[in-house]
């Protein structure tokens, strides 16, 4: 069943109607979603494990309330459908219950259960589902220990002639992967937040490493004066960004192309006619793929024909994501507007299904803490360094060059 009629009778509805709705119709579609799938990604925007528990609570043991046609079998059918919806919760979001509080009344929940001897087969069912569910849990946490091993790796080399671009790729890559592993679908949800920095320390971070990618693309360009330099280094950052490209890095190919469109590199046309003609035809095949044309239309359907594991460009997601924060209401004549979060489930459903997969491949080296520690220019000096290395005005550089050695001698007397 397909329900895109944002005047459906789930689209405005209590907490309560929703819990009902979910035991009878939580397989319908919605959104492109099954609707137990999209209400469990966004819930806890709008709610939180112990209330929406003790929702599910109240509506298993409610009798049949016949001014809503409910009759004894209807009613056996909808606590049937609690029982297998709780089983998705516990089995798809297990650490919704690692506060003392919620485990202990879920736990009183299965009691309740079982000591009705009509209902003693769900409460079982549902405690047999929480241990198994909980010990795949625990081996998931020593994995994510074992993956955490990548922060402790040693400093790749990362000077401008003798860095490779495929070990890079591949070292910042499989850090990424880690990092973006780590995002949870509340805190994406929590970007809009004014104190999003405390809520969102995995995005923060990687907004950071990009930012530091593309400064550091553009400061070491910049700052080489010999052309032939210039010309080497532009030519590795392009294969860089291919080798980014071919593994399915997208957030790291954006920065290093926002690294080498930067507009104190841009002008440097000295640079661009040295290069190799089709190294650069390639860079802007590259360029036009990762273009905000048509809000991202290349890109996106580059990554939607891609082979999972990816690594998405976030600033996308979060785009994404803002659009429909920005043009609905969390609520309306004091219902929850679900439509909305069925929007933010799509895209989150997307974004986990382009994340989704192990890598075939691992590192021994870290680019990410030497390039975290790497100076970078300032837009100021970055304008400065480029007008030295390829001046508009070669006059004015060297009277610029001239005060700066004059300064210097007169710092050194007073030294």
């Amino acid at each position: 069943v397909e329900l895109e009629d944002p005047e459906d009778d789930l689209s405005l509805v209590t907490l309560q109607e929703l819990v009902k709705g979910l035991s009878t119709r939580s397989s319908e579609i919605h959104s492109g979603l099954p609707l137990r799938q999209s209400f469990f990604f966004t819930y806890q925007c709008f709610s939180n494990p112990m209330q929406l528990l003790k929702a599910f609570q109240e509506e298993f043991f409610s009798p049949p309330d016949p001014s809503l046609g409910e009759d004894q079998e209807s009613c056996a059918k909808k606590r049937v459908g609690i029982k297998e919806i709780l089983a998705y919760w516990i089995e798809e979001n297990i650490r919704d219950f690692a506060e003392k509080d919620t485990k202990d009344l879920l736990f009183s929940f299965f009691s309740e259960m079982e000591e009705i001897k009509q209902f003693a087969p769900f409460g079982e069912y549902l405690r047999n589902t929480y241990a198994n569910s909980h010990q795949r849990d625990l081996d998931k946490k020593d994995e994510e220990k074992d993956e955490e091993k990548i922060l402790g790796l040693p400093p790749m080399d990362i000077t401008w002639n003798a860095f490779n671009e495929e070990e890079l790729a591949i070292s910042l890559t499989v850090h990424e992967h880690y990092l973006f592993h780590k995002l949870t679908f509340c805190e994406l949800l929590d970007w809009n937040r004014k104190d999003r920095e405390m809520f969102c320390p995995n995005i923060s971070h990687l907004i950071l490493i990009s930012n530091k990618i593309s400064g550091w693309v553009t400061t070491e360009l910049v700052k080489r004066t010999r052309l032939s330099e210039r010309v080497r280094l532009f030519e590795k950052f392009i294969s860089l960004a291919h080798h980014l490209l071919d593994l399915r890095n997208f957030s790291s190919c954006f920065a290093v192309v926002g690294g080498l469109l930067n507009s104190t590199f841009w002008r440097m046309k000295k640079t661009w006619k040295a290069a190799n003609q089709d190294v650069v035809g390639s860079f802007q095949k590259i360029q036009a793929l990762v273009s905000h044309q048509a809000n991202y239309a290349r890109y996106r359907s580059f990554l939607n024909s891609s082979t999972p594991p990816c690594i998405p460009f976030i600033g996308v997601v979060l785009t994404d994501l803002t659009f429909i924060d920005d043009g609905n209401k969390d609520t309306q004549l004091g219902c929850i507007n679900l439509q909305k979060f069925r929007l933010f489930a799509k895209v989150l459903f997307e974004f986990k299904s382009h994340i989704n997969g192990e890598l075939n491949f691992n590192t021994t080296t870290s680019f990410v803490s030497p390039l975290l520690k790497c100076p970078i220019f300032s837009e100021k000096e970055k304008v400065k360094y480029s007008n030295y290395a390829e001046p508009k005005d070669s006059e004015a550089v060297i009277i610029a060059l001239l005060e700066l050695l004059e300064k210097e001698k007169e710092r050194t007397k007073t030294d």
